[in-house]
């Protein structure tokens, strides 16, 4: 078996273990743990005149959506990604918060119509399956997420910023080769910096 091959079975292994563990804390996603992950975030970060992506969620992820509309009312513009093929980055469409101009995405996604102006975000909120204490993240697979960082980074600095109950993190996330770590996480309890903890 082959060094990729290991890694993949690595990560389909550990996928399958954090998406049934997420799933018993569905509990999690209330109106109070969002709350509380904001006032966390906003002791760290000032989004005034930023563009900020974030995600909506899907199945027992965690939602994003309350610090998106705070983000939004502190005067950042709002955007979400948009898939527009599997071998390719991200776009990011601004959104104002309203569901009436979502359309159904691939993956089970919600995204902005395509008459949404596009942004390239200043910081960008990530959706994960689980995190580790050097910033790596582990996602579905599909690497949209690190090859979108890799293009906006060419463009202009970014912060990444993965979103998570603080039951995602592990003690090692497999990575490989075009992997990209994330900046911070943000939790229900704390802000990961991975150069020691807020």
């Amino acid at each position: 078996m082959t060094d990729n091959q290991t890694l993949k079975k690595e990560k389909a292994y550990l996928r399958k273990q954090c998406l049934l563990e997420r799933c018993k804390h569905k509990e999690m996603a209330s109106p109070h743990i969002a709350a509380r992950m904001a006032e966390i975030f906003f002791r760290t970060f000032v989004v005034e005149a930023k563009v900020v992506s974030g995600f909506l969620p899907i199945g027992s992820e965690i939602n994003a959506r309350f610090l998106l509309e705070k983000c939004g009312e502190r005067g950042a513009t709002i955007c979400l990604p948009c898939v527009v093929s599997p071998s390719i980055p991200l776009v990011f469409r601004s959104w104002k918060g309203d569901d009436d101009s979502l359309i159904s995405g691939n993956f089970g996604t919600m995204s902005p119509k395509a008459t949404a102006p596009v942004c390239v975000p200043d910081i960008v909120l990530v959706p994960l399956l689980a995190f580790d204490n050097s910033g790596n993240r582990l996602g579905y697979g599909g690497g949209f997420f690190d090859r979108t960082l890799v293009d906006i980074r060419e463009k202009k600095p970014i912060i990444s910023i993965g979103i998570a109950f603080d039951s995602q993190k592990v003690p090692m996330v497999p990575v490989g080769e075009y992997d990209i770590s994330l900046d911070y996480v943000v939790t229900e309890k704390r802000m990961y910096t991975f150069s020691g903890m807020c």
